[in-house]
């Protein structure tokens, strides 16, 4: 590689071998940064020098020989030609007796020194003599007085001394460095960094003109136009492009550039390289103004070192000039050398009360956490990250303080704290990392939230026995206290009322009168939890009003989403399920699933799926109830749920069955369960979607099993709420298939008796059944009723199922077109939601026959079939239903209140419509549905 920007260097070179070939000796101080390129200048000196005639002797200096006596020396003697000469033997014997002075630790005579110049005298008489040294800075100092007594005389013989050295090194070397530079004679060379100019002229050498003056910016910055950097840079680049998966768009340093880094650290001064790997060290923690404490140096020192760290192209104003340089000082750190400068630098920062994050960085990085403060920084930094969604640094920092903890007490709170950070990534595993400290839990001296959060772990792995001792104790201990019940005690017990009723019973536990509790809630300091489960209680043992439904709602949104706000969150949206306010929970369980995916939390994604799967199913739509189902498993694995798993696996089993595919239904109902699943409320859903499952399957004895299996759980544990579990329609169909029509009857009025007039989708399936069992004359209203309520709440599978009902209503009664009409909404609805089972029931022959009966009359135009969407239309759901009104003669008011919109958006509507279907008013509109009818 051809020297670039250095023709003044080698111009002063070239003058000084011109005058020695006239006579005149001289010293040529070659002074730069480690890797500046003073190797390459030598050599061009020794290569100029060959060409004149000049005898070379040249030494190159090493750290590892710097106590062997006169290593140089014997180097230079080694290039003296051994041609029987006395000059040669009187050298070799010259320097055996220096070498043996040096190693008695003796002073040398002068006239030794002069017979060493005698004998170079003597070889310069038959051609010019250049003494070359590398490194100088390596040298021996036996060496250093020698060489330094002979370049002071070389004035006067044709002898040219070129010394390289690396000033910040010489620093123990003041008055070689002071005598050399005073003699006239000796010249002074400073090697500089290359410029950009420079680099892109280097760069040329081996890439084009044009690559090379785009790469050259970002080459000087990572080299500093340090040679020896640059070259291994180019060499990654050149390796880059070799690779099929490099554009050559850009440069990543790679191996080579790690490598020069790593040569420029051991070449270079000793303490030069102690700072930079205290930098490395402390820019862990973006805390490098501590490196002289560090390293006990002033901070003069310090300055000093980075200023020649940043002349070797190592470091900028701001730190390394690149990752991949820092790791290099890192890995160039001796392993039990890199440890202690990370625990002094824990140690640093937590007395300069540093954030734990930042202490907790050194202490990870160093393995070790042996200060008594340690373990509580690491957890509080775990706690840190997590708010950042760095669930694998949480997990090392807990992992690291529960290594060191020794304290049984503090190991207990680790290892539930490093459970809860598991859970995020892989609930299974976290599962398993609980259950393992049962045996060693002290309840006694635990905290509450420590507590309920093993009895929870426990209870979710089906260890019903181990968490009732549990619960005992707790008991107990709440028994025995003086102050009132706290918060995360109630707000367990309420959960344990919802959702394990069984252990509920045997530990019973009264909430307060509404006017105590609605007065606890009301104070600020009130957990999101205990409001989250007071309302899922609520809406399981009672009827609350919509306004206290609401302002929970309004309080519980303002939460973020965290591992601290998923279980209240997730609680709060199950009671909107419940209490039927689908539109709200679908609204919000939206948002909140966004965001866990977003931020890509496996645990989040798999719970806010498993509640967007129970929404999607009571939305009827049987695709995205399967695509949230399978999510929720995709995330959280059964284990993982243990037998929580019920609920999902019951989302899960009733989209496969509406879709038709029973043997897929069968499989996943011959499935092992959980053995307690069935003493969980999420049970109650798997038992009523396996009863489902039966009915599907041609088996009501079955299904009937299951659904009074349901009823009885439901009755015994307090839970009889159809907006939970409508387990009396379930059983009704089973009891009608068996011909059981009384029975079936009685079910179907029971429940209409226990639901409110806002429970819309409850009362539209019950009454669906209860037409089923009415005469053929009362079949109409019912249905009618029915349906009116399913299209207020959209459930579109229960909505195709009324419609389908009302069709043959209608054609039993005669009216075959309105049978046909609503035959048609009924298969469209099926066939939007992917119920192919419901698709299939609803026969084309049917229909067909329909349209025969009712093609002996013309139809009148009430009789119009008005729910065909208009060939090559697109119109949204939202645009159709507005469509259908209008095209029966409906005014805006009326369409917006029998949508429940407001005539603003009707109008919003049909102005789209109007777009779409190239029309411009609303008699066309009519005209266009009654053609294509």
């Amino acid at each position: 590689m051809r020297l670039v920007e250095r023709q003044t260097e080698l111009a002063l070179i070239n003058g000084l071998i011109d005058l020695l070939c006239q006579g005149e000796g001289a010293v040529l101080l070659i002074d730069g940064p480690v890797a500046s390129g003073k190797t390459e200048i030598i050599q061009a000196v020794a290569h100029r020098a060959m060409s004149a005639g000049a005898q070379v002797l040249t030494a190159t200096a090493s750290v590892l020989e710097r106590d062997f006596p006169l290593g140089v020396v014997a180097q230079l003697i080694e290039d003296v030609p051994e041609d029987g000469n006395p000059r040669s033997s009187g050298m070799v014997s010259v320097v055996k007796a220096l070498r043996g002075l040096a190693q008695a630790q003796e002073n040398y005579p002068m006239n030794l020194m002069i017979d060493v110049y005698d004998q170079l005298t003597e070889i310069a008489k038959k051609s010019p003599v250049i003494v070359i040294v590398d490194d100088l800075h390596h040298s021996d100092s036996v060496s250093l007085s020698l060489i330094l007594g002979l370049a002071r005389r070389a004035q006067r013989r044709p002898m040219l001394f070129v010394l390289s050295q690396q000033s910040s090194c010489m620093r123990g070397h003041q008055l070689f460095q002071t005598e050399l530079r005073r003699q006239p004679h000796c010249h002074y060379m400073q090697l500089k960094p290359l410029s950009p100019a420079a680099v892109g002229e280097m760069l040329a050498q081996h890439l084009g003109r044009e690559q090379a003056l785009r790469l050259a910016p970002v080459h000087t910055a990572l080299s500093g136009g340090n040679p020896l950097l640059l070259r291994a840079l180019l060499d990654d680049y050149r390796n880059a492009l070799a690779g099929s998966l490099h554009d050559g768009s850009c440069l990543v340093p790679g191996d080579a550039y790690r490598q020069a880094v790593t040569a420029c650290l051991q070449r270079g001064s000793g303490d030069a390289t102690e700072v930079a790997r205290a930098l490395a060290v402390l820019q862990t923690s973006h805390s490098e103004h501590l490196a002289g404490r560090l390293l006990d140096l002033d901070n003069d020192a310090v300055e000093r070192l980075k200023r020649v760290l940043t002349g070797v192209g190592l470091l900028t104003g701001t730190g390394f000039r690149h990752p991949v340089a820092r790791d290099a000082a890192l890995e160039n750190t001796p392993t039990a050398r890199r440890a202690t400068l990370h625990l002094r630098a824990a140690r640093l920062l937590f007395q300069d009360g540093a954030r734990a994050t930042a202490v907790a960085a050194h202490l990870l990085a160093a393995g070790e956490a042996q200060y008594p403060w340690a373990v509580g920084v690491l957890t509080k930094a775990a706690e840190e990250v997590l708010c950042d969604d760095r669930a694998g640094l949480a997990q090392s920092y807990l992992e690291l303080a529960l290594r060191e903890s020794g304290d049984p007490d503090q190991r207990a709170a680790v290892t539930l704290q490093l459970a809860r950070t598991i859970w995020r990534r892989s609930p299974d595993r976290a599962l398993r990392r609980t259950l393992a400290m049962v045996n060693t839990f002290d309840f006694h001296d635990a905290t509450e939230n420590q507590a309920i959060q093993l009895i929870k772990s426990l209870l979710r792995h089906g260890m019903f026995s181990e968490a009732e001792d549990m619960l005992e104790s707790m008991d107990e201990r709440v028994t025995a206290q003086t102050h009132p019940v706290s918060e995360n005690v109630r707000a367990f017990r309420l959960w344990l009322n919802c959702s394990y009723p069984v252990l509920a019973q045997r530990f019973p536990f009264t909430p307060p009168p509404t006017g105590d509790r609605d007065e606890h809630l009301a104070a600020p300091a009130a957990s999101a939890l205990l409001r989250a489960t007071t309302l899922l209680h609520d809406v399981l043992s009672r009827n609350p009003a919509p306004h206290e439904i609401a302002a929970t709602q309004e309080e519980l949104q303002i939460l973020r989403l965290s591992d601290a706000t998923l279980e209240p969150l997730g609680t709060a949206l199950m009671a909107l399920i419940y209490a039927d306010w689908i539109d709200s929970a679908e609204q919000w369980c939206t948002m909140l699933l966004g965001e866990a995916t977003q931020r890509g939390v496996p645990a989040w994604i798999g719970v806010l799926s498993s509640v967007m799967a129970e929404i999607a199913l009571r939305r009827g739509d049987v695709q995205a109830t399967e695509e949230h189902a399978r999510a929720a498993l995709f995330h959280i694995s059964t284990e993982g749920w243990g037998v929580a798993v019920g609920s999902t696996l019951a989302a899960l089993l009733m989209a496969i069955t509406a879709r038709g595919d029973l043997r897929a239904a069968e499989m996943l109902v011959n499935q092992p369960l959980p053995e307690r699943m069935f003493d969980t409320r999420d049970g109650l859903h798997y038992q009523q979607a396996r009863g489902r499952f039966h009915l599907a399957l041609g088996n009501p004895h079955a299904a009937l099993r299951d659904f009074e299996a349901c009823s009885a759980r439901m009755r015994d544990w307090s839970l009889d709420r159809p907006t939970l579990v409508p387990w009396r329609t379930d059983a009704a169909q089973a009891l009608l298939r068996l011909g059981r029509m009384d029975e079936g009857r009685a079910l179907a009025e029971e429940q209409l008796g226990l639901l409110e007039p806002n429970q819309l989708r409850a009362r539209g399936m019950t009454l669906r059944v209860l037409a089923a069992t009415a005469p053929p004359q009362d079949r109409l209203g019912l249905l009618g009723q029915s349906v009116q309520a399913l299209e207020r709440v959209r459930d579109r599978l229960e909505l195709a199922q009324a419609l389908a009902d009302l069709s043959h209503a209608q054609g039993s009664l005669g009216d075959h077109t309105g049978a046909r009409n609503a035959m048609i909404r009924a298969r469209q609805l099926a066939r939007a939601c992917k119920a192919e089972a419901l698709v299939r029931s609803l026969s084309d022959s049917a229909e067909e026959g329909l349209k025969r009966r009712s093609s002996a009359a013309p139809p009148t135009t009430e009789d119009k079939p008005l729910d065909v969407e208009p060939e090559g239309a697109e119109l949204s759901e939202a645009e159709r239903r507005v469509a259908r009104l209008v095209a029966r003669g409906r005014s805006n008011r009326e369409v917006a209140n029998q949508l429940f919109v407001t005539v603003s958006t009707v109008e919003q509507h049909l102005t789209s419509i109007y777009r779409k279907l190239n029309i411009g008013r609303r008699a066309e509109l009519r005209s266009l549905y009654l053609e294509i009818a």
